[in-house]
């Protein structure tokens, strides 16, 4: 049999050693990841007539039009859809996408419990759901 002595990696798992000045605080650090959001974007957005009309086919019924959906569904839903037009009035493309906590991909998880950056950077944010 095999002993190995020193650190032990692999894909599951890695070793440290760390010293702090006292066992009684916590030992934190920060870590900073960059996550290339396209990977999780299902619409893009460019125009009106493509934000109209993914808001007739995602949340429409019975014919309805989009004033009726939007009347509907709230503020909230009329807040997205108007600072998403404004967005696109300024030249900006509209991404729409989501992200899971079962994926397996730690970035990912993240996102999904915790949204994107309010700091994110290059990145406007319409709507942020996080931790569903």
């Amino acid at each position: 049999m095999k002993i190995r002595n020193g650190f032990v990696s692999n894909s599951s798992s890695s070793s440290f050693i760390v010293a702090v000045d006292d066992v009684d605080e916590q030992a934190k650090v920060t870590v900073t990841i960059e996550v290339d959001i396209l990977k999780y974007v299902d619409t893009t957005i460019r125009t009106k007539k493509e934000l109209d009309d993914f808001y007739l086919s995602e949340y429409g019924w019975n014919n309805q039009t989009l004033e009726e959906i939007l009347e509907d569904h709230g503020n909230y839903m009329r807040e997205g859809y108007e600072k998403s037009l404004e967005a696109i009035g300024r030249g900006k493309v509209v991404m729409i996408g989501s992200f899971t906590n079962e994926s397996g991909d730690p970035a990912e998880y993240f996102l999904a419990e915790n949204g994107i950056p309010k700091d994110a950077q290059d990145i406007e944010i319409i709507e942020n759901e996080a931790g569903y």
